[in-house]
């Protein structure tokens, strides 16, 4: 008996005239003898157990009238075992922002954790690259609702799902995200000059680079060329020190791709 599922009344006969009326009323014990409390809300004939009610006994109480005499009164047997936590519900609204060879995923966490906290979230990346299938796992109890998927391959469009992970064990996994096509860039340094150069994002009209750390200023970021050879690049001098690189495409309501490179000169 887990978190989530369905427990159902038996019907009782309609039996004497007028036609009587049953009401159900779920309770729960901690003992599975005594103490027996109503669940607050939990009237009609099905119950969808609770996560509040971990570690209790259930039975459902159902009163027949028909206003003729005194209502009659049954309790079903209790339920052989306590209810026990479940795995979580699905994540939601998954979604992928494209990098490196990588995206980075992230969502919203379930509604219901099956009454157990979540520790962790597993993504996984389709197609196959190869015969390997994708993932990354977020650190255990960080309560991180994003994590990285490296090793992917530029200009292929994938889809990514996340389970929600507790003590009981993986859920079930989520819907889909939209595809996300992460790209390819090249880095290349001559003395303290950096550049980074890629393939234009489809939609995006803008193209950023920013340091941080050892230099703190912004890249020069134009595109050139025709067809298959028009190109993204950016340019940026660097300072002594190391610097975090971060090269972003964006249109002007949202950003498309963002690729972050740590560079020391």
């Amino acid at each position: 008996l887990e978190v989530r599922s369905t427990v159902t009344s038996y019907a009782p006969s309609a039996d004497g005239a007028p036609t009587p009326t049953v009401a159900y009323q779920w309770q729960s014990s901690a003992n599975r003898t005594t103490g027996w409390a109503s669940i607050s809300g939990a009237t009609a004939r099905a119950y969808v157990v609770a996560s509040s009610q971990i570690g209790r006994y259930l039975r459902v109480k159902v009163t027949a009238s028909n206003g003729v005499g005194s209502p009659a009164v049954a309790y079903s047997d209790a339920s052989a075992t306590a209810v026990a936590a479940a795995t979580p519900n699905v994540p939601r609204s998954v979604k992928g922002l494209a990098g490196n060879k990588a995206v980075v995923v992230s969502w919203t966490a379930p509604v219901d954790n099956g009454g157990a906290a979540i520790n962790f979230y597993q993504v996984t990346a389709t197609p196959k690259v190869g015969t390997v299938t994708r993932t990354c796992t977020t650190a255990t109890n960080s309560g991180a609702l994003s994590c990285q998927v490296t090793g992917l391959a530029a200009g292929v469009g994938y889809r990514f799902t996340v389970k929600a992970h507790n003590s009981v064990g993986l859920g079930a996994a989520s819907a889909p995200s939209a595809a996300v096509t992460p790209i390819a860039i090249t880095w290349t340094k001559v003395g303290q000059v950096v550049t980074a150069k890629f393939k234009p994002v489809l939609g995006a009209t803008k193209y950023t680079e920013v340091s941080t750390g050892a230099t703190k200023a912004s890249g020069v970021c134009t595109v050139a060329g025709t067809g298959t050879a028009r190109l993204v690049t950016c340019v940026i001098t660097l300072a002594s020190g190391t610097s975090t690189l971060t090269v972003s495409a964006a249109t002007s309501a949202a950003v498309l791709m963002k690729s972050t490179r740590v560079q020391v000169a």
